[in-house]
């Protein structure tokens, strides 16, 4: 008798097969804004948030895991539809999955982590360092909201978003001192201003404002590339590339890292350079499909009668020949 129960006996599930039940309770809308990178993303997130719950997945069943991806889906639909105050939607956390989120140190930190990954589909909490640096950056959001600063926020700085900030994080935060994200758009200003300067032609001074954006926000990667920009436009070369190389660290996303080889195309093309110029063309292709790019290797083909592809094979042989760093996507877990 006891043979003929085992039998019929639900087998348990796999890790693998909770999450793809957990997350084929979405439909194929929702899946698809939801996690762009699918089910691979939506083990991420299970995984990472398991861990900032601190909660065993072997303890948890199909519904444990829909749990963890639901209160995931849910602050993003509150972030973006209503936007919702953050203070009220970290409270959330621990209004809807109070069984899970037990503290409101887990709600702030599940919360940072859904923005991070929303902005970084990779980003997972892996080890230890990791969740350091989620509860340092979690504290920091809290930090930037309160009237009382702590001892080991004695800075901030007006990212231009999350991701931006958890770059400076992870590139110069430590364990003492974890930078904050201020509210204040003092960035942004300086950034218009810069603006304003391109559009009357006085690049010099517009690159003054861009730099004087940097002060209140290092990472600035809109402001570096306009800053680029105006030297391209002052025929001054060699400082555009001296800052296009300066933001190398700061690259993790694909259109940031596309315009990157865009604007060291531009330059060579200027320059003459066709063949090192098709290359950065060519390349900046593997992370962003761009109009303007191909009209440019056209551009490139009509001066030289030498089809793009005759031309460079593989792109980075030509990157490398003329020492332009040969990039890739990371995540912000690799910094």
């Amino acid at each position: 008798m006891m043979r003929m129960f085992r039998l019929f006996k639900k087998k348990e599930m796999a890790h693998s097969q909770k999450v793809e039940a957990a997350y084929r309770r979405y439909n194929a809308d929702e899946r698809k804004s939801f996690f762009p990178e699918g089910l691979h993303q939506a083990d991420i997130i299970v995984r990472s948030l398991a861990k900032v719950y601190g909660v065993s997945l072997d303890a948890l069943d199909e519904n444990g895991y829909y749990d963890i991806l639901t209160s995931y889906t849910e602050a993003i639909i509150r972030k973006v539809i209503p936007e919702s105050d953050d203070a009220v939607i970290v409270r959330g956390f621990q209004v809807r999955h109070g069984s899970l989120v037990r503290t409101i140190e887990m709600a702030r930190r599940a919360f940072t982590y859904t923005m991070l990954n929303r902005m970084d589909r990779s980003f997972a909490i892996e080890s230890e360092e990791d969740m350091l640096f989620l509860c340092k950056a979690a504290q920091s959001e809290h930090e930037k909201t309160s009237k009382k600063q702590g001892s080991m926020f004695g800075s901030g700085y007006c990212f231009e978003g999350p991701l931006e900030h958890a770059i400076y994080g992870k590139l110069y935060g430590t364990d003492d001192e974890f930078i904050c994200w201020n509210s204040g758009n003092q960035y942004r200003e300086q950034y218009r201003k810069g603006f304003r300067l391109v559009e009357e032609e006085k690049y010099e001074e517009a690159i003054e404002a861009y730099r004087a954006s940097l002060e209140f926000n290092p990472i600035g990667i809109s402001a570096r590339f306009e800053i680029c920009e105006c030297f391209i436009r002052l025929k001054d070369f060699y400082s555009a590339k001296e800052t296009l190389y300066a933001m190398t660290p700061y690259l993790l996303e694909p259109k940031h890292l596309a315009k990157f080889y865009r604007r060291l195309g531009y330059i060579e093309v200027e320059q003459g350079n066709d063949l090192c110029a098709a290359s950065c063309f060519a390349y900046s292709k593997n992370f962003e499909q761009n109009p303007g790019t191909d009209q440019e290797l056209q551009y490139i083909f009509e001066r030289t009668g030498v089809r793009p592809s005759q031309m460079i094979g593989d792109p980075t042989v030509y990157l490398e020949r003329y020492h332009i760093p040969v990039l890739k996507e990371r995540k912000l877990s690799e910094l």
